[in-house]
């Protein structure tokens, strides 16, 4: 099958079985679809070169079904500029929909989020005790987080941006 017929039928099967949406408080992009056919997914996945498919999911007594779903800007921009031409007004109207909603959110403030416990002093309050010995736990418990968290602080994976 050549390109372009292949990329005809993953349009029309997207447009008859897929979905976009946007999942979250950050509001991410979702490209999915489902099928009772692990083949048809798997092609459909080998068509569209991204994504990833899951499965089977089984539900109640139904068939069991394979799930492709990609995420993100980039996946979404991708898969329709390869369907554009194929794809009906609604599912078009969608794709448009969900890429300008996205464009117009705010961006992410990356020095720490709603949930923040702790203050820069506190993170470096902390360091300065690791540094001297004292134990994971025991500080956890003082500042109200985990051991795997306080741990976290030390290795730099979580508040990098307090020095």
């Amino acid at each position: 099958m050549d390109k372009l017929l292949q990329l005809s039928w993953a349009a029309g099967l997207f447009e008859g079985e897929g979905y976009i949406c946007l999942l979250g408080k950050r509001r991410k992009i979702q490209i999915g679809l489902s099928s009772t056919d692990e083949d048809v997914v798997r092609q459909f996945h080998f068509v569209v070169e991204c994504g990833n498919v899951t499965g089977p999911t089984l539900r109640d007594n139904r068939k069991p079904c394979w799930h492709w779903r990609a995420h993100g800007e980039r996946a979404a921009k991708s898969l329709y500029s390869s369907f554009e031409t194929y794809l009906g007004v609604r599912r078009k109207s969608r794709f448009i929909e969900v890429l300008d909603i996205q464009k117009n959110l705010p961006p992410k403030v990356p020095t720490g989020g709603r949930n923040r416990k702790l203050s820069d002093d506190n993170v470096r309050n902390i360091r300065k005790r690791l540094l001297i010995g004292e134990q994971q736990t025991a500080l956890g418990r003082e500042f109200g987080i985990t051991q795997a968290q306080v741990w976290k602080i030390k290795e730099g994976r979580t508040y990098a941006h307090v020095e």
